[in-house]
Parts: C-alpha cells; structure tokens; sequence
C-alpha cells in the first residue's frame, strides 16, 4: 500500500480512453490524473462514484 500527502492510493483501477490509453485511475471514492507534462498526481475525492462515461 502506497500513501502520498494522507490519500490512500493502493491498489487503484485505471480509467481508460476507448482507445485504450489510461487516462486516470480510480479508487474507492477517489479519481487519480497523473499529468503528463510534470508526473503529479491530481486527487478528486468524493464520497461514491456512481458512473464513468465516454463524450464524443
């Protein structure tokens, strides 16, 4: 189990563009960016997340 800054971010599942690049994880009740640019992770908590959808 990895903790960055008090948010746990163990074991999260990668969020994936139809093209199948991963462009955020999900955890529990929390959405990770990493930024391509500089490397820093970007948290969203929240306290559930219901869906993930795709906008065309």
């Amino acid at each position: 189990m990895m903790e960055e800054r008090g948010v746990n971010i163990s074991e999260p599942e990668a969020i994936r563009c139809k093209c199948k690049k991963i462009v955020a994880q999900k955890g529990k009740d929390e959405i990770i960016i990493k930024c391509r640019f500089c490397k820093r992770k970007v948290v969203i908590s929240t306290r559930e997340i219901i869906k993930i959808e795709y906008a065309d």
